[in-house]
């Protein structure tokens, strides 16, 4: 299979190339039809400079034209790369064959694929997180062997028989992976703020690995993370137990000495994460939890 690739300055998308090429290589298509695909962006993956208030946000279509090039917009740092990657391998799959994607075999080929894709685009396998979430929404995510992978990491113009052949077998073969879906608790929003400045995944990961190589308690920071983490993790669960309104009820009374469920699992969560939720003592170094009284 050979593909033609005009490359542009301003038109070149490693990360679109790539996985059309991948899922073409996958389907080993007779023929090609005439396509012309057109890629949208969410408003929240990328900086909305020129709307700087919640109003002005509120207002902007949900489909925003920068009017700039791509390669110029600024990055929220959600997952752009891997949900356009996996949104694109979707599209081609259920255009170009009978693939339900809705299914559960049929979610499990588009996340394998586009898995495969968005390794090849950034040059290494990276925590597949991304493109889990892509597939399946919100959830806990236990990634697959890199091991694997290695050998269907391929960006170029020409796909070989052999490789097709071990692309797929890859692809339906079976992955040691675990997804479990998760929810926030009732009444919990996520803010984030949009520093307006972009950065790139592969980079970021390359620092990352070189500070654990190098530096002697950066195992225990790795280890505690991943604990933090989990425990997280399992208070948010806790917290579903409970309706939104008992939760902000008990976050509102601010007594730690309160006996209900709902309010232990607040004062656990307070405790162990160091944030502001319900005790009134000193937390953090220099900052105390504000009470009712403070008229803040």
């Amino acid at each position: 299979m050979f593909l033609a690739n005009d490359r542009t300055p301003e038109s070149s998308n490693d990360y679109v190339r790539i996985t059309v090429s991948y899922v073409l290589a996958y389907l080993q298509l007779s023929a090609i039809p005439s396509m012309k695909i057109t890629i949208h962006a969410d408003n929240d993956y990328y900086s909305q400079s020129s709307s700087p208030t919640y109003a002005l946000l509120s207002a902007l279509p949900q489909i925003n034209n920068l009017n700039i090039p791509i390669s110029q917009a600024n990055k929220t740092g959600l997952g752009s790369s891997a949900a356009v990657i996996t949104g694109l391998t979707a599209s081609l799959l259920s255009f170009l064959s009978d693939l339900n994607i809705e299914s559960d075999s049929g979610k499990l080929t588009v996340h394998n694929l586009a898995q495969m894709a968005h390794c090849a685009a950034q040059g290494k396998v990276g925590s597949g997180f991304d493109v889990a979430a892509a597939v399946y929404g919100s959830c806990i995510y236990r990634r697959f062997d890199p091991n694997g992978l290695e050998d269907v990491l391929l960006d170029t113009n020409i796909y070989n028989a052999g490789f097709r052949g071990k692309l797929r077998d890859v692809v339906n073969g079976k992955w040691e992976m675990e997804v479990t879906p998760f929810k926030l608790p009732k009444g919990l929003r996520v803010v984030m703020g949009d520093v307006a400045a972009g950065s790139a995944t592969p980079s970021m990961v390359r620092s990352v690995l070189k500070w654990k190589a190098s530096h002697a308690g950066a195992a225990k920071v790795w280890a505690d993370l991943g604990d933090s983490n989990r425990r997280l993790i399992e208070l948010f669960n806790e917290l579903q137990a409970f309706s939104s309104e008992e939760i902000v009820s008990a976050i509102r009374r601010r007594d730690e000495t309160d006996p209900q469920p709902v309010n232990q699992v607040l004062v656990k969560l307070a405790e162990e994460f160091e944030v502001c939720l319900l005790l009134r003592t000193v937390l953090i170094p220099g900052h105390s939890c504000l009470s009712p009284s403070d008229g803040k």
